[in-house]
């Protein structure tokens, strides 16, 4: 007879916290699309091809590495970081224009790196082996409110090598929302 208070209180409780936790909303990243930027193909050391209504179609959503990056070739990557306000893009000098060494970022970056490895395979270390790598999914929730503020987001990615050539340049829309709002304002971000 003395455990039934205990149990009482555990069936409240289990019932309470389903109910709080059914009212959490789920936060959304929603990959738009992802699409080379590079003026000269000929120089690539990596591309990619995305359509974010295909997901896993034949192999269409794909990055390919054409030549394996390490960190003796110091490649860097040049980031540009733009919102979608009043349907303009408009460039967030904050998150640009500083150069990082991608076997660095690859590394250390605590917030970029690992919400693409949720989309793609991108190694933990250099070398980024050359090859091709499937988009396996273009869309990602979560229960943790993310970093930016909600809304649609151009990152542009450009890639150099130590001399100043333009090896590559990625542009990739990305939507951050609530889950049960994200078929509508998705239409935002084109």
């Amino acid at each position: 007879m003395t455990n039934i208070p205990v149990y009482i209180f555990m069936l409240l409780s289990s019932i309470f916290f389903t109910g709080v936790l059914l009212q959490v909303p789920y936060y959304a990243v929603h990959l738009i699309r992802v699409t080379s930027c590079a003026k000269n193909k000929q120089f690539l050391i990596l591309d990619v091809h995305n359509n974010a209504s295909t997901v896993n179609v034949h192999g269409s959503n794909q990055w390919t590495v054409y030549e394996e990056i390490t960190e003796e070739k110091n490649i860097t990557i040049q980031p540009s970081v733009f919102m979608k306000i009043n349907n303009n893009w408009i460039l967030q000098p904050v998150f640009s224009k500083n150069s990082i060494n991608v076997c660095m970022l690859v590394k250390q970056d605590p917030t970029v790196v690992p919400t693409a490895r949720l989309f793609v395979h991108i190694p933990y270390n250099c070398p980024i082996k050359k090859g091709v790598q499937l988009i396996t999914k273009n869309r990602i929730t979560s229960m943790i409110r993310p970093m930016l503020p909600f809304g649609c987001w151009m990152l542009k990615l450009e890639y150099f090598k130590p001399n100043g050539n333009n090896v590559g340049c990625i542009t990739a829309i990305i939507l951050q929302s609530i889950n049960i709002n994200l078929e509508s304002e998705s239409k935002l971000c084109y």
